[in-house]
C-alpha cells in the first residue's frame, strides 16, 4: 500500500507475466505513430543510454532501469536466469513506483499514453500496468522500439521520385533547395538533418551533430510524411556528412535519380564561401585548415593559413575550393552520365534559378 497525496493507491507490486500481457493495450508501428503525430504523450522507458543513443520524434525518457541497473539485471540474466533477474528488476523499481504513480496520476482514462521499451515486453508492459492501475490508459508499441527501427529501415528502401542537386562547393545548392520549397516544391534538406554542412568547416556554427542512429531516425520521420509519387528534391552528398552516414540503400536510390549539377562561376563561389564562414574566428578556420593538410598539400595549407592570418578570406576561400573541387569531380564520375544535367546559374536571382530547375525538371519526367 502506497498512500499518494492522501489517496491510497493500490497495486501489485510483482504482477505476473501472463497478467503483464493481457493488461497493456498493443498497437502496430504505424497506429502507434498516427496516435504520435495526434500530440499523444510518449514515454520511451529504455535506459538513458539506450535513449541518449536513438529514440523517436516527441519522445521522453521515462526509464525502469538506470544504465547500471540494466547492466546488473542483464548479467544476473545471463548468469542465474530470468526469474531471479526478474526478482531483482522489481526489486530495483519499487523505490521508484511512487514517483511514477503520481506522473500516472496527471493523466486521465479519457487520456492515452504512448510507452515502449526496446522489444515491447516486460519493461513497457510492467509500466502500463502500473499507469493502468492508478487510471490511465496506456498503449504499449507492439515490437518496441525495434520496430520502429525496422520501419525506418524499409523506408529508406522504397522508391522515390528524386531529383538531385549537385555542383561544386559554393555554387549554392543548400540556398537553392529552400528557395524550391518556398516555391511549393518538396524538399529533403539533409545537412539540417544531419547538422553539418558535409565539409571540414562544415560544423562550424551549427549545433552537435545527432548519433547516426538517431540521424536515421529523423530521416525517417521526415520520409514517413511525403506520400508516394510526390518529386522531392535532394542535395547530392557523399556518403558521409560529418559524423552522419546516409542508410545504403537510400544512397542508391539518390545516385539512381536525375541529377541537375548547378555550374557557377568561381567568383560566386568564392563570395559564398567568405559570406558563410568569414564570421568565424581566424583560429577556428586555421584549425579546419589543418585537419585536411595531408590531402591539401604543405604549400596549400600554409598559404591558407597566412591568408587566414592576414585577412585575405577570398585567397583562402579559393584555395579549398581547389580542394574540393578535385573531391567533388571524382564524387561526379560515380554518376551515371545519361542521369546529369547541366544547369547555368549565371547572373540569375535565386528564384529565377529555382524556376529554370523546376522546367528542367517538368521535361526530364515527360
Amino acid at each position: 500500500m502506497i498512500n499518494f497525496e492522501g489517496a491510497n493507491i493500490c497495486f501489485l507490486l510483482i504482477p505476473t507475466r501472463n497478467s503483464l500481457k493481457t493488461l497493456a493495450k498493443t498497437l502496430n508501428i504505424s497506429e502507434f505513430l498516427r496516435l504520435r503525430d495526434l500530440g499523444t504523450p510518449l514515454f520511451d522507458v529504455r535506459s538513458p543510454g539506450e535513449f541518449a543513443h536513438g529514440h523517436m520524434s516527441h519522445a521522453s525518457n521515462l526509464p525502469l532501469f538506470t544504465d547500471e541497473e540494466r547492466k546488473i539485471i542483464g548479467t544476473v540474466y545471463k548468469q542465474q536466469g530470468r526469474a531471479i533477474a526478474v526478482e531483482i528488476g522489481f526489486a530495483l523499481t519499487g523505490p521508484k513506483m511512487a514517483d511514477w504513480a503520481k506522473l500516472a496520476a496527471t493523466f486521465t482514462e479519457q487520456e492515452a499514453v504512448l510507452m515502449h521499451c526496446w522489444r515491447g515486453g516486460m519493461r513497457s508492459n510492467a509500466m502500463a500496468f502500473l499507469f493502468d492501475s492508478v487510471g490511465a490508459q496506456s498503449i504499449v508499441l507492439r515490437g518496441g522500439y525495434k520496430a520502429y527501427r525496422s520501419a525506418a529501415q524499409e523506408e529508406f528502401t522504397r522508391a522515390r521520385k528524386f531529383i538531385v542537386v549537385g555542383g561544386s562547393t559554393g555554387s549554392g545548392k543548400t540556398e537553392l533547395l529552400h528557395e524550391l520549397h518556398a516555391q511549393g516544391e518538396t524538399i529533403i534538406d539533409l545537412e539540417a538533418i544531419a547538422k553539418h554542412k558535409g565539409s571540414v568547416f562544415g560544423s562550424l556554427g551549427i549545433d552537435e551533430q545527432p548519433s547516426v542512429e538517431q540521424f536515421e531516425n529523423n530521416l525517417y520521420e521526415v520520409l514517413r510524411l511525403i506520400p508516394d509519387n510526390t518529386r522531392i528534391w535532394i542535395e547530392d552528398e557523399s556518403r558521409s556528412i560529418g559524423r552522419n552516414f546516409i542508410p545504403p540503400p537510400f544512397y542508391r536510390l539518390m545516385h539512381e535519380a536525375p541529377l541537375i549539377v548547378l555550374s557557377t562561376a568561381m567568383q560566386q563561389r568564392v563570395e559564398r564561401l567568405v559570406n558563410d564562414y568569414g564570421k568565424f574566428d581566424p583560429e577556428v578556420l586555421t584549425a579546419a585548415f589543418l585537419r585536411i593538410q595531408k590531402r591539401l598539400g604543405g604549400k596549400a595549407t600554409q598559404d591558407a593559413v597566412s591568408a587566414v592570418n592576414s585577412g585575405n578570406l577570398h585567397t583562402a576561400a579559393e584555395i579549398a575550393l581547389y580542394y574540393y573541387d578535385k573531391a567533388y569531380n571524382h564524387t561526379l564520375a560515380e554518376h551515371v552520365n545519361e542521369r546529369m544535367h547541366c544547369l547555368e546559374v549565371g547572373n540569375d536571382s535565386l528564384s529565377e534559378v529555382a524556376r529554370n530547375a523546376i522546367h528542367l525538371a517538368n521535361q526530364l519526367e515527360q
